[in-house]
């Protein structure tokens, strides 16, 4: 037996799809120290440790997530590479083809939300895959693009025509693929992963591939049973109810019925029961001590009445009380008080420290709410659509304020629906007032003030600038103080008695122009609204025909 095959036989009965890769030549690498006694093997972001802990083969380490199954290696990994060296769990899944409900994974996809359309996954697909941080996963481990459409498969949920989701194969082996789901930031919590993961599971069940899965999280391995993939613990479950005490790579602890298990020392990577019990002792790097858990530093006898004693790096006490380190402190109990520190802490503080709340990052709610504002999908503020509830909303494209009467939206689709027109800023004033009303209705109010624009070379205050566009009145009439006197509007017909500073009237029906007291040169534009011609009647002019819809310019000289 070569030093090779040494090493390939430490990996043995390991159930792993990235080893299975490496070990037939697919993808990955193997290596070995000088005698074959101790092994690597690295594919992407993984690396597999076997036999007797080697320091060449540690000191060398090319990938950052690390897996082994002795413990000396995790210590030598650990010592190596000191507080870099961070230890997470990951949840393996079952390997159970017959786990999966094809006509449940079909209805995921029938679910994907309206506007997004799922791809397969081709060579043209890949150089934008690559391109992004949050998906060169799906095919990063492939030598080319190419070398992806011909042995790697994936499907993308698009959303106009852009990748945002989707599920690929991370590395392949004779007979099924690892997978690999991810969604864009932006995108995410709207049943894309699922959907896409449902449709790979489905094409490689069509391919008789397997689609391994182990999940990196909880949150990853919720999505993992949804789609159909057994549990570690549904995997313990099943050993546990077949009699035996030894059954693969588990012990049947519900077959052993001690009263005390005492040992030096025991190395566990996985230890499941209904209830466990421990008086004294130590779980990693925490001690067990009588109603508390905590680390080196802090005495069991503490008082944690006051502040945070000196040396308590992480203390959890039973009694009413949760500590963690000085430089975040955190302690629950009676008086409350949560805090952290300044650069990306949290801090809480009683009704003595002056301080209500401070958070620094990102909060995140599904729903509930803040104050009076409700939290929904994809908005902040009054429940319910656009156009029918009130109160202040702030929408992922847009902000609204709305009561009975009044309308104001700022931003995208503040017309819901709407194909005429889409402006980016609706204001409504519909309040109904009486006859004798002393206060107008004012839908927009603008005030430019403070250029000095009597002075020669001054700046002018200017409440509207309008650099390209028009104006379009569809009703009503536009009346100022200023520039044109509040006797001029609208007239259905009849007399019409211009002041000095009218500038516009606008009519429906015929009218006559009299009056003298404008004085000679002065302008007055009329404006036919009717949808027929209509006719203006002077003294001096007789009779000018309007279309319908045009205007006239008239010159006062000596009468109308």
């Amino acid at each position: 037996m070569t030093d090779k095959d040494r090493a390939a036989a430490l990996f043995d009965g390991w159930e792993e799809t990235l080893i299975w890769s490496a070990l037939q030549g697919v993808m990955g690498r193997l290596e070995w120290n000088g005698d074959g006694s101790a092994g690597r093997i690295t594919l992407g972001d993984f690396c597999f440790l076997a036999g007797k802990p080697d320091r060449a083969l540690a000191e060398t380490l090319e990938a950052p997530i690390v897996t082994a199954r002795e413990e000396g290696w995790y210590r030598l990994v650990e010592e190596v590479y000191g507080p870099r060296a961070v230890r997470q769990t990951r949840y393996a899944t079952a390997k159970d083809p017959s786990s999966f409900d094809r006509r449940q994974l079909a209805g995921f996809i029938e679910a994907l939300p309206p506007g997004y359309v799922l791809r397969p996954m081709d060579e043209a697909m890949v150089p934008a895959l690559l391109a992004e941080p949050w998906s060169r996963d799906f095919c990063s481990n492939f030598d080319a693009p190419a070398d992806f459409a011909r042995r790697g498969m994936g499907i993308a949920a698009l959303w106009e025509g852009v990748p945002v989701a989707g599920a690929a194969s991370y590395s392949v082996y004779s007979g099924g693929i690892e997978v690999q789901i991810e969604t864009r930031e932006d995108h995410r919590r709207r049943g894309l992963a699922k959907a896409c993961g449902a449709a790979l599971i489905l094409a490689c069940l069509d391919r008789g591939l397997y689609p391994s899965w182990d999940a990196q999280d909880r949150r990853s391995l919720a999505l993992a049973e949804k789609l159909g993939y057994g549990s570690w613990k549904d995997m313990v479950d099943a050993v546990a109810s077949s009699g035996s005490i030894i059954q693969g790579d588990y012990i049947n602890a519900k077959l052993i019925d001690v009263e005390t298990l005492a040992t030096d020392q025991a190395f566990i990577d996985n230890l499941l029961g209904n209830e466990l019990e421990f008086k004294r002792g130590k779980i990693g790097k925490f001690n067990i001590g009588e109603n508390r858990i905590y680390t080196d530093g802090a005495s069991e006898s503490d008082a944690f009445s006051g502040p945070v004693p000196a040396g308590v790096k992480q203390v959890i006490n039973a009694n009413d009380t949760f500590i963690v380190s000085e430089r975040g402190d955190l302690l629950l109990g009676d008086p409350f008080n949560l805090k952290g520190n300044g650069q990306y802490g949290l801090a809480l503080i009683n009704n003595e420290g002056n301080t209500v709340l401070n958070l620094y990052g990102n909060v995140y709610a599904e729903g509930g709410t803040i104050g009076g504002f409700t939290i929904g999908s994809s908005y902040i503020g009054a429940a319910g659509d656009v156009e029918s509830k009130n109160g202040f909303s702030l929408y992922r494209s847009f902000l609204k304020f709305r009561d009975t009467d009044h309308y104001v939206a700022i931003g995208l689709s503040t017309f819901a629906g709407s194909t005429a027109y889409t402006p980016i800023g609706r204001f409504e004033n519909t309040e109904v007032k009486g006859e004798t009303a002393s206060q107008d209705n004012v839908c927009l109010y603008l005030n430019a003030t403070g250029c000095p624009e009597t002075y020669k070379d001054a700046g002018k205050n200017y409440a509207i600038w309008i650099e390209k566009g028009h104006i379009y009145l569809k009703s009503g009439y536009i009346r100022t103080g200023a520039l044109i006197s509040n006797s001029f509007g609208y007239y259905s017909g009849g007399t019409v008695t211009p002041s000095k500073t009218s500038l516009l009237i606008t009519f429906s029906n015929d009218i006559t122009l009299s009056g003298s007291g404008v004085g000679n040169g002065h302008i007055i534009i009329c404006v036919n609204t009717s949808s027929s011609e209509r006719n203006i009647y002077g003294t001096v002019f007789g009779k000018v025909a309007v279309s319908s819809h045009r205007a006239m310019l008239l010159v006062y000289y000596n009468g109308w």
